[in-house]
This record gives C-alpha cells, structure tokens and sequence, in this order.
C-alpha cells in the first residue's frame, strides 16, 4: 500500500503512455508545483514544503464518467516535462507508471489524497511469454488499420510507426494500444481488466472490426468511384 494525491480528470491515464495535462485550479496548482520542488522555474510560493510528496513527481489519474463518477481503478504518472505559463497556469506531460486501486480515502479536499494497492496483471513469466504472439498479432492489425486510414483521408504513408509498438513488450504494448483507442469508457474498461491476454484480445477484436470496416468503406468508394466514371 501507498499514499497518491489523486487528479480526478474525464481521460483516462494508462501504463506507458503519455497524458497532457493543463493545470489551472489554484489547489492543483499548488500541488503540481509541490510534486515540482526542487526545479528551477518552480514558483516556490505555491510549494507545500512540509508535504510527503514535495519533489516525488508522482501522483495518480482516476477517470470521470460523463455522470461525474469517479473510477475506483486508475494509474500512477510520473512528470516528464511541464511548462509554467505567465498568468500562473501549468501545462505538465506525464508518462503512465503502473496501475492501482483505491483502498481508502484519506482526505477529499483541498485534493483527493488516498491510500491505494497496486495492482498486478495475472499472468506469470511463461504466460506473458505466451501473450507476446498475440501482441504480434496486434501489431500487425494496429499498422494495416493506421495505413488504410491514412490511405482514404488521402494522405501518403510516412513509413514509421511510432517506437512504442515495437520495442515494448505485451504487457506494456496491451496498455498503450488502448491509449490508441478512442473513447475514454473503452480505455478504462482496458485499464481495468486483470489480464494481458484479455486486454490483447479486446484490441484485436477492437482494431479488427475497425479495419473490416474501414476495408469495406474503401472498397464502396473504389466501386462508386468506377460506376461515376462508366
């Protein structure tokens, strides 16, 4: 168990992925410069130096339903780059660390402050071994359907994949293949199930339908297209 101050947002934060934040509340303004101590453009008035967390980087992301929801599972972000803005406000990129469940509340305000157990995916080494040829699959699917979406929005295909697809491991790949996705309910749906190889198999499933559609799509435009020219 560790204690995270908690930053309630409608995104879903997922593990190895990057989330931009724009911070300009005065209590996450104090917190994130807080999380913050120690850098050079920190405005040091706004820093709880008698904090746990001064300096530490981290804090945790929980996802908010359209009808104001607070999710129970979410994921622990660690601060790569942040920009201070001259009217006070803050832009921060983090990057996704692992996820974690609430267990207790601690405090509700002036932030979400709780206590809250990692959680780890169910799989053993020969398992997650065995979820790497389903992650291939994965990959595989998540290239075509990029490339045919290009393709009908008429723009060329660079050649590159982003890095991540191919030097992270299934595990890690399961979590961001669903940043990918759009829909924040769908994500944290990923977010939250207990296995690497359920999550690969709903992206499968996901980025299949997607490409069978986008395949059919194409080829009523390639016969429309034929038709208008008879």
């Amino acid at each position: 168990m560790e204690q995270l101050p908690i930053f309630p947002m409608n995104m879903v934060g997922l593990p190895s992925a990057r989330v931009t934040l724009h911070i300009f509340e005065a209590r996450y303004r104090v917190l994130f410069n807080t999380l913050l101590d120690g850098l050079e453009d920190v405005d040091e008035g706004m820093v709880q130096k008698e904090s746990k967390f001064c300096g530490t980087k981290r804090f945790g992301l929980l996802y908010v339903d359209p009808k104001g929801k607070i999710s129970s599972v979410g994921c622990k972000l660690e601060i790569e780059h942040h920009k201070q803005l001259a009217d006070g406000r803050m832009m921060v990129v983090s990057r996704g660390v692992e996820r974690f469940k609430i267990r207790k509340v601690i405090q509700e305000k002036p932030v979400l402050l709780a206590e809250v157990e990692i959680l780890e995916d169910e799989e053993e080494e020969a398992g997650l071994q065995e979820c790497e040829g389903l992650a291939a699959e994965v990959r595989e699917l998540f290239c075509s359907t990029l490339t045919l979406g290009k393709k009908m929005q008429g723009k060329a295909p660079q050649g590159k994949f982003p890095g991540e697809l191919f030097e992270l491991p299934a595990q890690r790949l399961s979590f961001w293949i669903a940043s990918m996705l759009s829909g924040a309910e769908e994500q944290q749906k990923l977010l939250e199930m207990p296995s690497v190889k359920q999550r690969l198999d709903r992206e499968k499933e996901l980025l299949k339908g997607t490409l069978d559609y986008l395949s059919a799509t194409s080829a009523l435009k390639g016969a429309l297209g034929e038709m208008d020219d008879a």
